[in-house]
């Protein structure tokens, strides 16, 4: 008898097992909410803008500059576009040297 009890407990959870679960959970799910909460600032509507000054830049041959806004908020970035296509600016998501979204992959 009391073997069938030692393998009846190996088959259940203890309560702090359970707790641990449901706490890993919790966190998991507040790290979900706080990302999707506070998203990255939007490069798209940078990475538009960027585009058309460089654009710009080709079709006249000259360098373009331009001040960039973000939609949405009081947040504005410098842009230059040059002629060779490149472009340089310090709008946060976008690189720096190339003008392209930072999270594609080079």
């Amino acid at each position: 008898m009391t073997p069938m009890i030692s393998d009846r407990r190996r088959l259940a959870f203890t309560l702090l097992e359970l707790i641990v679960v449901i706490a890993m959970i919790g966190i998991i799910g507040s790290v979900s909410a706080l990302v999707v909460a506070h998203p990255r600032p939007s490069s798209e509507t940078l990475t538009s803008q960027i585009g058309a000054i460089r654009h710009r830049a080709i079709a006249t041959g000259t360098p373009v500059t331009t001040i960039l806004r973000e939609a949405g908020t009081a947040s504005y970035y410098a842009a230059t576009a040059f002629p060779d296509g490149s472009v340089v600016t310090n709008a946060p998501g976008i690189d720096h040297l190339a003008g392209r979204p930072s999270h594609v992959g080079r």
